[in-house]
C-alpha cells in the first residue's frame, strides 16, 4: 500500500508534487479510510481497556473465592466421601432450621 502512495504524483519544475485527478481521488479515498480506521482503533483500545478492568475484577473475586474455599477443597481432595456426606448433612440441617415457624392460623388448622 505504501509503495502505491510513493508512486503517486510527479515533481514539477519548481519541486512541487503534481497529482493526476485519478491519483488525487485515490489519495483522498486512502486518507478518509485512514481517518476512519483511527476512530475504530480508538474505540477498540477503549473496549480493550474496559475488558482488562473487568478481568481484574473477576481475577480478584476468583482469588478471594479460592482463599475462602481452600480448606474445603483440601478436605474434598483428601476425603471426598466424608466431605460429601458432611456437606449433605449441613444442607439438611439448614433446611430444617430455616423452615418458617408455624403461624397461629397453621397451628389451629393442625389441631383440628
Amino acid at each position: 500500500m505504501y509503495s502505491e502512495l510513493e508512486r503517486m504524483g510527479k515533481k514539477n519544475l519548481w519541486g512541487h508534487m503534481e497529482l493526476l485527478p485519478e491519483e488525487f481521488k485515490k489519495l483522498l479515498t486512502l486518507a478518509k479510510s485512514g481517518l476512519a480506521s483511527q476512530g475504530k482503533l480508538l474505540e477498540l483500545q477503549r473496549q480493550l481497556t474496559e475488558a482488562v478492568k473487568g478481568l481484574e475484577i473477576y481475577r480478584t473475586r476468583w482469588q478471594d473465592l479460592k482463599g475462602r474455599t481452600k480448606d474445603y477443597m483440601e478436605l474434598e481432595r483428601l476425603h471426598p466421601e466424608q466431605t460429601r456426606m458432611a456437606l449433605e448433612s449441613l444442607k439438611r440441617l439448614e433446611k430444617e432450621t430455616s423452615a418458617p415457624a408455624p403461624t397461629l392460623k397453621r397451628k389451629q388448622q393442625q389441631e383440628r
